[in-house]
Formats: C-alpha cells, sequence, structure tokens
C-alpha cells in the first residue's frame, strides 16, 4: 500500500474515532442530566420545591434530546443516501416550518429572526434536506449567542 494511502487510511480513522467520540457524548448527555435532575428532585422535601428543580432542568433535558434527535436524523439521511426528491417550493414555507422546529428547543436567549421575499417564485429543492440545513443553521446560530 502506498505511505500517501496509509495517511489517508490513518487520518480516515482518527476522524471516524474523534466522530464516534463525539456521537456518544452527546447521546449520553441528556440521560446524565435526566439522572442529575432526579438524584436532586430525591433529596427535595416537598412538591413545590420538586416542580421548581424540575422546570429549571426539563427544558435543557428538552434542548439536549432534540439535539439527540437531530443527530440521529442526521446520521441516518448521510449513512443511507437516497435519490434527491426535487419538489417546487415556496422558500417561505421552508424558512417558516425551520423556525417553527426550532421554536419549540426552550432556549435562554431573544432572537428576533425577520425575513421577506420580494418576489413569488418557488424553488426546486429537495425540502427535506434544505430543511435540515436551515434547522441546524438556526441552532447553531443560537449556540453561539449569550443567554439571557
Amino acid at each position: 500500500m502506498p505511505f500517501a494511502q496509509q495517511i489517508a487510511d490513518d487520518t480516515s480513522n482518527k476522524t471516524m474515532v474523534q466522530m464516534i467520540q463525539a456521537f456518544a457524548h452527546d447521546i449520553r448527555k441528556p440521560f446524565s442530566m435526566f439522572r442529575a435532575t432526579l438524584e436532586v428532585i430525591q433529596n427535595v422535601d416537598n412538591i413545590d420545591e420538586i416542580k421548581l428543580t424540575s422546570s429549571e432542568f426539563i427544558p435543557e433535558i428538552t434542548k439536549a434530546m432534540h439535539d439527540v434527535n437531530t443527530l440521529l436524523s442526521n446520521v441516518i439521511e448521510f449513512s443511507c443516501p437516497q435519490p434527491q426528491q426535487l419538489t417546487e417550493t415556496e422558500p417561505e414555507s421552508l424558512i417558516e416550518n425551520a423556525i417553527s422546529e426550532v421554536a419549540n428547543i426552550p432556549v435562554n436567549k431573544s432572537v428576533d429572526l425577520e425575513f421577506k421575499f420580494e418576489h413569488n417564485h418557488n424553488v426546486l429543492v429537495d425540502s427535506f434536506k434544505i430543511h435540515r440545513v436551515i434547522v441546524s443553521l438556526i441552532q447553531n446560530a443560537l449556540s453561539h449567542m449569550i443567554p439571557n
């Protein structure tokens, strides 16, 4: 095997190991958060404290679960490539659907998002894939914002 191929294989293997480690970490996170929440609740004496404690943890657990679901969707999508399913779509609906999905994720950040199209043209796209891209962009932007 040529030396260049060995280096490429080594790099590819290292990259794969890093991806698997990140994947395992992301999947473990909501379970760890849930366990920590239960441990805190075990030491609480009354129902009001339980409600307060759970209300503090539930948004973060929900976000972590959403992140895992997104990660799994991406893995499934990229591991089983399917032919593009191009459909004529209104750009506004692509953005609105992505915003609706992200809006269900609790974040402690103030966000104003406006868009306006000065035309009524449709685009020929794979709506599912474009949806994933727009959601990822919004989530990445949110993850880099300073909390309120």
